[in-house]
């Protein structure tokens, strides 16, 4: 049997429980690699939250996070080096 911790966060929440998954997770679980995927994310949290399917603690933390991430992808067009790709450049934290 496995231990309660080593289940990722759906898993814990079933269906049949009367608990409904939030919309955000599936989105999430694909992964957030475009703008559109960013927004479309942040639009089911904000539809979760008001319908009561996310609390108001993971709605803030995925806030914060997605905050954290726009910020990462500012400083990488800033003052991140060219690549081989065009359009596509490099941010390097430590040397």
């Amino acid at each position: 049997m496995s231990h309660p911790s080593e289940k990722t966060s759906h898993e814990n929440l079933e269906p049949s429980a009367g608990v409904q998954l939030p919309n955000c997770l599936a989105i999430s679980e694909r992964g957030i690699r475009t703008a559109q995927d960013f927004a479309q994310f942040m639009s089911a949290v904000m539809g979760d939250v008001i319908a009561g399917r996310l609390s108001n603690g993971k709605a803030s933390a995925t806030t914060r996070s997605g905050m954290a991430l726009l910020k990462v992808i500012e400083m990488q067009y800033r003052y991140g080096s060219e690549t081989d790709q065009p359009g596509k450049r490099t941010l390097r934290l430590i040397d």
